[in-house]
């Protein structure tokens, strides 16, 4: 049976998460400043030039440039539909059997996360909130955010998390993932690797693991960034 989608989020300003919403007949809610993101998207012209031009200016990726061209017909008439409900910090909607308590949180991804907490299931939708992003072609997580984000997400009770691009996670396997990115991100006070690595394995008596490796990669080029900044 095929059930219509009566609301949809966006849980943030990332081309990949929202250009896809004018597929929907539904109510598009989006937190103030992803609203922002999409005012300056509903600018935009789709025309194989308009796009180069946005390509050259950084507006717009390459790769996101070559999607668009295949997957929207008719990109001469595109235009990105405006979000109907737009909210400040949270907003709790009432489905008739099943309260969701929607939230903004600002997450090593990007600035503008939404996250959304389904109390009666003690789920929680993260979307990419709690994943590293590029800057600069340096993927890195944004270590001075790190903790405020974890201390967001871990007030709800929640037992199950779906994240953007994985399958859903219990509480065990979230925690660990918190426990690999704070003795990873503890560890690294500098731009260099091999300090960041020895630094690891002095407080935790250890070599890192394969997980804990790339976050701590990742935590040496945002200090790297900082450095530049």
């Amino acid at each position: 049976m095929y059930l219509q989608v009566k609301y949809l989020i966006i849980t943030h300003g990332h081309w990949d998460h929202f250009l896809g919403l004018n597929e929907f007949e539904a109510t598009i809610i989006v937190n103030k400043r992803t609203n922002q993101i999409l005012n300056d998207w509903q600018s935009y012209s789709f025309d194989d030039r308009s796009l180069q031009n946005y390509v050259d200016s950084s507006k717009m990726s390459g790769k996101c440039m070559e999607i668009i061209k295949t997957e929207i017909p008719m990109r001469d008439s595109f235009k990105l539909k405006p979000a109907d409900i737009i909210f400040e910090d949270s907003l709790t909607i009432d489905l008739g059997n099943k309260i969701c308590i929607i939230e903004t949180i600002i997450g090593t991804h990007s600035e503008d996360s939404t996250i959304i907490y389904v109390p009666d299931d003690k789920v929680l939708f993260l979307g990419d909130s709690a994943y590293g992003t590029t800057t600069d072609s340096l993927f890195h997580y944004k270590q001075s955010l790190l903790m405020p984000m974890i201390k967001d997400i871990q007030k709800y009770d929640a037992h199950f998390f779906i994240l953007g691009h994985e399958s859903m996670c219990d509480l065990e396997e979230m925690n660990l993932y918190w426990k690999e990115l704070i003795s990873s991100s503890d560890a690294t006070d500098s731009t260099s690797l091999e300090i960041a690595m020895k630094c690891f394995e002095s407080k935790n008596n250890r070599i890192p693991n394969s997980n804990e490796q790339f976050f701590i990669k990742a935590f040496v080029n945002d200090q790297i960034l900082k450095s530049r900044a």
